[in-house]
């Protein structure tokens, strides 16, 4: 049986098969080497690096990701040897992006289901062969990862580039991955087809658990690949081939199949079948040139699986028909069927004669039913003849990844292994992991029936690195956020947890989580007390750790003694004030988000909180005195511009129409602009002469003067009392998009606040897009002694 094979393609040009799941090909240059796609693991690339350097002894200077997945990238520290801190590592943008997700929120689940679909825990003995497009996959529980992170990328349709000597074009070509790139040499004519084609039927979607793979944009590469006429085409999995005519046409061959699969699936979805229906009746065959074709064996995707994802890629998991809107639970399901069938001894005698017929699916899933409701069987009887099934299912499979799918789930049943990283793979995991990496999982790890009636918010700050989080449990779910809270005097801190080293706290995580990635930290009803016993472990004699100090300087708080949150204002007779003066505008309540609501009066904030604080590297003084009803903020502007974290906090002075405009049409208004009540927006008397800006300040003490904000009279029913209000939208402003100057009110020697100079108070741009309003700060006045709250 072949092993390991390389392939000499032309004179300094390789091929290595058989190393690993993925090819790998060195190239030689004029003063070193150029390596493309690097095996999945150090394991797996050992081996590789010692024969390439039998080849050439050259040092590799660069290396080239295809894409993303782990057969391509894993080995790359490896295979870099002695040069290791002057290599280069080429990629498409998106392939830095994915790789920085690898730590995603489904690894645990993906990871099980890659180990199903690649055979990892197959071995000579239970019966594993291949993985239809390599040998095996060398990746296990005790493999390593030596992945290098791309230092060169490209985000355009094409890059030229000339390496060692060597004059290469990367094609942006989307396929098996968005990230997917092939490669061409144009003085050699020789293509390196990444994972775009290979000889076995694409795998337009991966039971391991992908987003369906889009079949048109696939095709679109696979016609930029054919019009290249290459001469020479080496592909990332399978052997290489050569011939201009050859290299088209089956090239041609292998985009047609895939058309055809993908225009035949949406002709049945729009005559209304589903799925099983369409692969049921068999409606979709391949025609017969397409069939018989080499590269088209299904050896590795399947034409049914294929038909399955580009259904749900246009229509989603509903298939159209009523009974699977709203169906039963397996286990409702399963007791239907066992009592349909006259009680689980006679189903598991009609599983015994499917068996016998060879009916292994109804077979399959009769005893899948019954493990579910055995009723008084022996339930091993089950388990036996339901490992026979899938051993027999397994057999009858085409595709590696069938085959390996049913022989490794009949090893699970049967207890004789277990799908999981090691603690040495969680460990080495996590220590590689970026804290909002490690982060970003508490909230799908949240355990909502503990934490269900909690409301808890507690704050990290990791000295070596200065960065800051907050957890915020509430309403069944954990709000992680990457910052603290804007002023955290003002909110009821349960507890600040101060990390000293960001090693060390990842070190504690993988103590405390061996046996699962995703574990990073049990965020439940118990949080204060997971928090505690990270600091506990730190001062333990027996820990590895114990040189480390982890200090919690601020234990469990009541809610009670702490400071009114914004999630109790309403308690505040001026939150609730504010709310019923907005009232009385009558202004759409879809304008404002209630989350975002805080007040500064003297009792929600007093007087030894802080007066001044930075927002987006920049100083802003706290609006005391003012109540701000949140405004809504739209989703999109909040991510693609990342306001919370990079944008400053300005004030913006205004009439009460012009806010209601500003509100309403979504942009700020500019001089000229007519208003939501018809009227035209101007300059105020005696306030600079034709100059069409969007004014804002630091400090409210400026933005509230009455020239910018005058006061409007409103009788409360509430207190039967009659005040002057103010309004100043609080905003976040890009950093860039203004200018700033002196005060332009005539204030002379007086000075408006006196925690930012006269000289800087003032901002004015003209670009609408780079402020957004997120709160109506409000203030009022008794009109009887001009006393405010």
């Amino acid at each position: 049986m072949l092993r390991f094979l390389v392939i000499a393609v032309l004179p300094g040009i390789h091929c290595a098969i058989g190393y690993g799941l993925a090819n790998s090909m060195l190239i030689e240059g004029d003063d070193g080497n150029i390596i493309i796609d690097t095996l999945e693991s150090r394991e797996a690339a050992t081996e590789l690096q010692k024969d390439f350097q039998v080849i050439s002894s050259k040092p590799v200077v660069a290396i080239i990701y295809t894409h993303n997945h782990a057969d391509h990238v894993f080995g790359a520290e490896v295979l870099a040897g002695n040069n290791l801190s002057n290599v280069k590592v080429y990629s498409h943008s998106k392939t830095q992006k994915i790789l920085d997700a690898t730590l995603g929120i489904v690894q645990q689940i993906t990871y099980q289901r890659a180990a199903r679909q690649f055979g990892m825990y197959l071995t000579s003995e239970n019966d594993g062969i291949n993985n239809g497009i390599g040998l095996n996959l060398k990746y296990n529980k005790d493999s390593t990862s030596a992945l290098l992170y791309p230092t060169n990328t490209f985000d355009t349709d094409r890059w030229n580039l000339t390496i060692a000597g060597r004059d290469f074009v990367l094609y942006h070509a989307p396929g098996e991955t968005d990230d997917q790139i092939v490669i061409y040499m144009p003085k050699e004519n020789v293509l390196f087809a990444a994972d775009n084609i290979y000889k076995a039927f694409p795998n337009i979607y991966a039971i391991r658990g992908t987003t369906t793979r889009d079949a048109i944009q696939w095709v679109s590469s696979l016609d930029l690949m054919r019009n290249l006429r290459s001469e020479y085409l080496i592909p990332s999995h399978t052997k290489p081939i050569s011939g201009a005519e050859y290299i088209y046409e089956t090239i041609t061959i292998y985009r047609d199949a895939m058309q055809f699969v993908h225009d035949q699936t949406v002709r049945f979805m729009n005559k209304g079948f589903s799925p099983d229906e369409i692969i049921g009746n068999k409606l979709i065959q391949l025609p017969k040139r397409l069939k018989e074709h080499p590269y088209l064996q299904e050896f590795y995707g399947t034409v049914d699986w294929s038909i399955r994802g580009i259904f749900d890629q246009y229509l989603g998991w509903y298939s159209g028909k009523s009974s699977d809107l709203n169906p039963d639970a397996p286990n409702v399901r399963a007791q239907n069927l066992i009592r349909l069938g006259g009680g689980s001894k006679k189903v598991f005698e009609s599983a015994q004669v499917a068996y016998s017929e060879q009916k292994y699916q109804w077979c399959l899933e009769l005893t899948e039913a019954l493990c579910i409701y055995p009723e008084d069987l022996n339930k091993s009887e089950i388990i036996q003849l339901q490992v026979s099934t899938l051993q027999k299912l397994a057999s009858l499979q085409t595709s590696a990844n069938g085959r390996n799918w049913y022989l490794t789930k009949s090893l699970e049943i049967q207890g004789l292994i277990e799908i999981k990283p090691s603690p040495a793979q969680v460990t080495k995991t996590i220590l590689n992991s970026s804290l909002k990496k490690l982060f970003m999982l508490l909230s799908v790890n949240l355990n909502y029936h503990k934490a269900n009636d909690i409301n808890q918010l507690v704050l990290f700050h990791f000295q070596d690195t200065n960065e800051k989080f907050s957890i915020h449990i509430r309403n069944g779910i954990a709000d992680v956020k990457y910052q603290w809270p804007e002023n955290i005097q003002s909110n009821p801190i349960d507890m600040i947890i101060e990390v000293i080293k960001e090693e060390i706290w990842k070190q504690v995580i993988a103590q405390l989580a061996p046996d699962s990635s995703t574990q990073i930290l049990s965020v439940t009803s118990e949080l204060h007390l997971s928090t505690t016993s990270i600091g506990e472990r730190s001062n333990s004699e027996t820990s590895e750790i114990n040189a480390i100090k982890l200090n919690v300087i601020a234990e469990k708080v009541s809610s009670k003694k702490g400071p009114i949150s914004p999630r109790n204002n309403y308690k505040c007779g001026y939150m609730k004030l504010a709310k019923e003066f907005v009232s009385s505008l009558g202004w759409a309540k879809a304008l404002f988000d209630p989350s975002f609501d805080k007040c500064y009066c003297k009792d929600c904030y007093p007087t030894e909180y802080p007066n001044v604080t930075k927002a987006g590297n920049a100083e802003y003084v706290i609006p005391r005195g003012w109540v701000r009803l949140g405004l809504h903020v739209d989703v999109v502007t909040q991510e693609q511009h990342d306001i919370w974290n990079k944008w400053i906090v300005t004030f913006h002075g205004t009439t009460i129409i012009a806010a209601h405009s500003i509100l309403a049409h979504r942009h700020f208004c500019l001089p000229g602009d007519k208003l939501i009540d018809g009227s035209v927006l101007g300059i105020r008397p005696g306030h600079i002469p034709d100059k069409k800006h969007i004014y804002t300040s630091p400090t409210i003490a400026y933005s509230s003067l009455p020239v910018y904000s005058p006061r409007k009279e409103f009788r409360s029913s509430r207190t039967n009392r009659v005040y002057e209000v103010q309004v100043v939208l609080q905003c976040r402003q890009k950093p860039t998009s203004f200018t700033a100057q002196s005060e332009t009110v005539r204030a002379g020697s007086k000075r408006i606040c006196p925690f930012i100079p006269n000289e800087k108070v003032e901002y004015y741009t003209d670009i609408r897009s780079a402020i957004v309003a997120y709160g109506l700060l409000v203030r009022f006045y008794e009109i009887s002694d001009d006393c405010d709250f």
